[in-house]
């Protein structure tokens, strides 16, 4: 049964992988012989320390993460003749790239750039690119649209109006997160002082520390 690679297990792999020249670069003069690529795997899975890990496992994950790199890089390759820019959404890429490149060779034929590629990869980027809004930006455009299309008295009006209600709501926010108990934090911050001047606060002195106590009835 494969073993199953989570994130964080992949990024130390890459780490580890990339401790040793005779794995990663084809130039060094230990990178044919096989006994010393076993030993650097045999490390590697004793430093990983996990009991069901063998060394067939690392191997075939290398594999697999060389052949993730090689679609990376066709994807930013696509993204430039789509005119965009492709940022890969692994979090490894990074630390992939400063392993594999140059010395990892991409097979031309199994990363063909077609058509329908570019297509895909195309519609990805404007799919992570829509992404970036989320509906609180979406509302902020549409409230700026509207207020552009009234005269400047009433948006100005009204952009206040909204401004108050967002005020408000924050304070009552903050309120409700720093009162437990009848209890709030003594810092001269403006909007803690607004809450306990109009909610009546007096100072109550404790041996470790002051708090703010509203007052008994």
């Amino acid at each position: 049964m494969a073993f199953n690679w989570a994130e964080g297990e992949t990024i130390k792999l890459l780490i580890l992988y990339g401790q040793y020249d005779c794995l990663k670069y084809p130039f060094d003069d230990n990178f044919d012989k096989k006994m010393y690529r076993y030993k650097a795997y045999k490390h590697i899975v004793d430093a990983m320390n996990i009991p069901s890990l063998t060394i067939y496992d690392c191997i075939t994950k290398i594999e697999d993460l060389k052949k993730q790199y090689c679609y990376e890089l066709s994807k930013i390759a696509v993204a430039i003749l789509c005119g965009k820019l492709y940022e890969s959404q692994t979090k490894y890429f990074k630390l992939m790239h400063d392993l594999f490149f140059p010395f990892v060779n991409c097979d031309q034929k199994e990363d063909k750039i077609t058509k329908d590629m570019v297509k895909d990869v195309c519609t990805e980027i404007d799919l992570i690119e829509e992404k970036k809004d989320d509906e609180f930006d979406m509302f902020a455009k549409s409230i700026a649209y509207q207020l552009r299309n009234i005269s400047l008295k009433s948006a100005i009006e009204l952009e206040k109006k909204i401004q108050d209600l967002v005020t408000e709501e924050r304070l009552s926010n903050i309120k409700r997160s720093l009162s437990s108990d009848n209890i709030i934090c003594c810092c001269s911050c403006s909007n803690c002082v607004e809450i306990r001047q109009k909610n009546g606060f007096e100072l109550q002195v404790t041996t470790s520390n002051q708090v703010f106590k509203t007052k008994e009835k």
